[in-house]
């Protein structure tokens, strides 16, 4: 029994465990394949640190970086895995802060890291990455600072120990750690540093050399630059050698000018100076070249050679009229399918959420090399992930390895990224097509068999791609497009012979002369001797001034098809652009435009003449001076204040003046009705009217009789004088100008006023450079007016002519766009009832045109500077522009006295506010009149005539009293007025200065009073002397 009770005891223990055995084993199966799955999702997901720099200029690298990893995790191969972006900041220079920075990235799990470079933290990520296995992709230049450390005296160790001095305490350590680890031997092998930017130091040498530059200004201001010199060295120390080196290094490159000033003068005038410029920033470069420009090393026999490979990014436009020839290299070649297809879209990016791009912001080398960083990182980590799907898939646990999600950066035993050296070896297997061209690098990870385009900057020409260097067949040379090599029939021929002058009739630059004096023209287009004898102008004397200064002979001949010279549909030329291509003429003295597309086919000379499209309009009328022209001189906003001020001063004199005690004074000559007892009153003179009178005569600068006794009421008069002060100054100082300037009101300004409305029409020439100049403008403000343009055809015309007729016959609504030399002439023409408003358009010049080749170019190039250095061109236009023009100019009309005497129209405002000002008064004082009669109408019971008889008497002086000579009634002195009262109601008043006594007091009697009968007597009175 007992072991039977035993064996039911164990199978119901069983029993009871079972449940708890199988949900063991099913958390057990739940957890791991939650580990599986977990790992699965975690496999695709690789982290890639970025260290940016903290500078605002460098945002279009973090943009490109962040915009192509983002495209990356948009397409097919992000289900093989996705890139997830670790970013921080440091600046290239900090070292310390780049050893934290990658520290920190260490240890958040990242599989290789982004960043750049330079001499004074690439030690310092050397070292790390060498530890600790892991791979950096750099856009910085392929190092040179062991050989740099080395050839200035300094081991390599030395200025890494230096560097080490300067880090935070809990730092040292572990730097010290990592670089007392195995190193690579070779100064050459960087390990784990990858570059995209290839190295140009064998381009620049190979260019000096084609060039064969007898002697050479090296300028440079970093050991980079020292590093290429040393180089240059090496060529030039060989046997056969015949350059000389003349190095200069640039301490401050933002205030190089007296290096600059002894380079100029270091060789004697008219020498030529080869310069080579190679600076560490494009910042520094740029520097450098407006001090360039400010020392005048601009002009002809320069040639400048520039470091680093983003020529295309570095403005040298103003460069491009000096005479100076620049060449630079390139990395980018923007005309490839690949790179205008990204550059297209980067600058449909907005800016806001991409800094540095869009907002037509070109591609920088930095983004683009940036992009191509992302490209190759993801291509190695998908050719890893292609060829071992599970390459990644136990690096994505937690805890397994070190107790870290990622690489610890302190520990004290070495602990390398295990896949550090795949990762890194995949990646200089890369091998494909990019933004810069083809990306391969060789075992060092430096790039390999990349391309680098060579361009020039020449006389009065874009830059051009002259020659392309190759990694592996160096330096070969690209033929100028449409450019044809020089006529042989120039070489040799004598500067003085007999040369054709190909010119178009456009007056004023040549126009026929009269023929009255000169007989009748000849009928072949061939001018007579020169032709001068027919034709006159500007272009006639200018070609005449040539001649003598260059010394030849020429012969004047119209152009056939009388065009100025466009491209045909065969490839060919019309026109005097045509005749000179084909060498039927020898030069071109007309209003030829000086564009790229003709230099391509024929040279020009520096511009004679700069001009631009300008707009013309009909003059509108002089506005005669306004009836109230004198308030002109303030605006109404400052008369209305001025209103508001006198009412509130005005209120404030009333306020305080009542409020102030010492305002108030006392008046005791008002009698008291039931005693005899004077009883003082007290008054105040600032009553509302007389405050606005006291306010109205200070402003009008006129006196008073009454004034402030309170110190309350002196501070509010004191503001006012002061601010009537200003005021009265101020409008004075205007009131000339205003009354004698009789001002012309155009309806508009420029080219934004003309956009911005629909009432005056405008257009320019149906066919011509101006209207090319609106259809193909990518500026908002011109592309609204082609819009309009287009819209209404009928604004175009036939003909300059046509479109000055228009002008003038369309009474305001109507403007011409034309150029400004021919605005500025049909201006001064009769009836002068057009004008140009605004400034130019656009700028371009006009210039003497030769064959390519020609020996006269060169001549006439100096010529046409020196006659406009000595302002012979300025005076020649003064000329045949102003001085043979047929209108007065606005500053002589009429003298200066006439503009000086004011007329009635000026000032008839102020006669006709006096003459209502009289008007006014008259009504206010009949007003007056009326009320005052009505008032003693009701009062004493009269009639309208009876109040009104004594007023109008003594208004108008007619009593008879006063025609004899004596006094009206109630008109004696007021020193003897003699008061009568009743009797009972006579009572005596005496002033406190006692100045009047009761002089009778009469009382009834027989004999009457005052001697008069009894029956005579008159009301008891009681009379006092006042």
């Amino acid at each position: 029994m007992k072991n039977l009770r035993h064996v039911q005891n164990v199978g119901s223990a069983w029993s009871n465990s079972l449940p708890i055995l199988f949900l063991a084993v099913f958390v057990q199966v739940v957890v791991n394949f939650g580990w599986s799955a977990a790992s699965q999702i975690h496999s695709k997901r690789i982290p890639i640190g970025a260290i940016f720099p903290r500078a605002a200029h460098s945002f279009h690298i973090k943009s490109a970086f962040r915009h192509e990893l983002e495209r990356h995790n948009l397409t097919s191969q992000a289900n093989i895995f996705r890139l997830e972006r670790l970013e921080t900041e440091a600046h290239p220079h900090d070292d310390y802060g780049v050893s934290r920075a990658i520290c920190s990235l260490i240890s958040k799990g990242s599989f290789l890291l982004f960043g750049q470079l330079d001499r004074s933290s690439f030690s310092t990520v050397r070292d790390f990455t060498s530890a600790l296995n892991m791979p950096y992709v750099t856009i910085g230049s392929p190092s040179n600072y062991n050989f740099l450390s080395y050839y200035i005296g300094e081991p390599a160790t030395t200025a890494h120990s230096r560097t080490s001095d300067r880090l935070q305490p809990h730092v040292l350590p572990q730097l010290h750690q990592l670089q007392s680890q195995q190193r690579p031997q070779s100064v050459d092998n960087d390990n784990f540093l990858l570059y995209l930017r290839p190295s140009y130091d064998r381009a620049l040498i190979d260019v000096i050399l084609d060039y064969k530059w007898p002697k050479i200004f090296y300028v440079y201001d970093n050991f980079e630059g020292l590093y290429r010199l040393e180089k240059l060295y090496q060529i030039k120390n060989r046997p056969n050698s015949t350059m000389k080196i003349e190095s200069v290094r640039l301490s401050n490159v933002d205030d190089s000018y007296m290096v600059l000033r002894h380079m100029d003068s270091f060789e004697p005038a008219g020498t030529n100076k080869y310069i080579v410029l190679d600076l560490s920033t494009e910042e520094a470069l740029v520097s450098v070249l407006k001090q360039i420009q400010a020392v005048g090393m601009n002009r002809g026999g320069y040639h400048y050679l520039l470091g680093g490979i983003a020529f295309d990014e570095i403005d040298v436009d103003d460069f491009k009229h000096g005479g100076v020839n620049i060449t630079g290299f390139s990395l980018i070649n923007r005309t490839e399918t690949a790179a205008r297809m990204v550059e297209a879209e980067w600058l449909k990016l907005n800016s806001s959420n991409w800094p540095g791009a869009g907002n037509e912001s070109k591609l920088k080398l930095e983004a683009a090399l940036a992009m191509d960083a992302v490209t190759v990182m993801t291509r190695a980590l998908g050719n890893m992930l292609t060829s071992n799907p599970d390459e990644f898939r136990d690096i994505f646990r937690r805890g397994l390895l070190y107790g870290n999600l990622g690489t610890p950066c302190r520990t004290d035993e070495r602990a390398p990224w295990e896949k550090g050296q795949a990762i890194m070896r995949n990646l200089k297997e890369v091998n494909l097509h990019g933004i810069t061209g083809l990306i391969s690098f060789d075992e060092v990870g430096h790039r390999k068999d990349y391309t680098l385009g060579v361009y020039e900057l020449t006389l009065n020409s874009d830059i051009k791609e002259i020659a392309t260097w190759h990694y592996s067949r160096g330096l070969t040379k690209v033929g100028p497009p449409e450019k044809s090599e020089p006529d042989e029939k120039f070489e040799g021929e004598p500067l003085n012979r007999t040369r054709i002058v190909t010119t178009i009739i456009s007056p004023p630059f040549l126009y026929k002369k009269r023929v009255e004096h000169v007989g009748v023209p000849p009928t072949s287009d061939r001018l007579g001797p020169n032709g001068l004898q027919w034709f006159e102008g500007y272009c006639a004397e200018l070609t005449v001034t040539l001649a003598e200064l260059v010394g030849f002979d020429f012969e004047l001949k119209l152009v056939e098809d009388s065009k100025y010279g466009a491209k045909i549909d065969n490839g060919t030329w019309n026109g005097m652009v045509g005749e000179l291509a084909t060498k039927k003429a020898d030069l071109s003295v007309a209003p030829l435009t000086i564009s790229s597309i003709r230099e391509r086919v024929i040279d020009f000379s520096k511009p004679f003449m700069n001009l631009g499209i300008s707009i013309m309009i009909k003059k509108p009328e002089k506005q005669k001076p306004g009836v109230f022209s004198f308030m002109d001189p303030l605006a109404y906003d400052i008369w209305a204040c001025i209103v508001i001020s006198y009412l509130a001063v005005s209120f404030v004199l009333f306020l305080v003046s009542r409020f102030s005690p010492y305002e108030w004074q006392m008046d005791d000559s008002k009698d008291c009705p039931d005693t005899a007892v004077v009883m003082p009153s007290y008054t105040n003179d600032f009553t509302v009217l007389n405050s606005l009178w006291f306010s109205l005569a200070a402003f009008m600068r006129q006196g008073c009789d009454i004034s402030p006794r309170s110190l309350s009421g002196r501070v509010v008069g004191s503001a006012w004088w002061f601010f009537t002060l200003i005021i009265i100054s101020s409008y004075t100082a205007n009131l000339a100008a205003f009354l004698t300037i009789e001002r012309m009101l155009t309806p508009i300004q420029g080219a934004d006023d003309l956009a911005k409305q629909r009432e005056i029409m405008y257009g320019t020439l149906d066919a011509g450079s101006t209207k090319d100049f609106f259809r193909n403008s990518k500026i908002s403000t011109y592309e609204a007016m082609w819009e309009f343009m287009s819209n209404n055809v009928d604004v175009f015309v036939k003909s300059t002519e046509d479109g000055v007729d228009r002008v003038r016959s369309s009474k305001g609504k109507y403007a011409f766009l034309l150029e400004s030399t021919m605005n500025d002439y049909y201006n001064q023409k009769k009836p002068c009832n057009t004008m140009k408003v605004g400034g130019d358009l656009d700028s371009k010049g006009y210039g003497v045109a030769t064959p390519i080749g020609s020996d006269l170019r060169e001549p006439i190039g100096l010529a046409i500077l020196q006659l406009l250095e000595k302002g012979y061109l300025a005076k020649l236009h003064k000329k045949w522009w102003y001085d043979k023009g047929e209108c007065v100019p606005e500053d002589t009309k009429g003298g200066s006295s006439s503009q000086s005497a004011l007329t009635l129209s000026n000032v008839a405002g102020i006669f006709y506010i006096l003459i209502g000002g009289l008007g006014l008064s008259m009504l206010t004082s009949l007003l007056e009149f009326i009320y005052k009669s009505k008032r003693e109408i009701l009062k004493q019971k009269k009639t309208f005539t009876e109040a009104s008889r004594p007023k109008t008497r003594m208004s108008t002086g007619s009593t008879p009293d006063r025609e004899n000579g004596g006094l009206a009634k109630g008109e004696y002195p007021l020193s003897q007025q003699v008061h009568q009262q009743p009797y009972h109601h006579q009572q005596q008043q005496q002033h406190q200065d006692d100045s009047h006594h009761l002089l009778h007091h009469h009382h009834p009697s027989a004999q009457g009073e005052a001697g008069f009968p009894a029956n005579q007597r008159p009301a008891h009175t009681a009379i006092v002397l006042v």
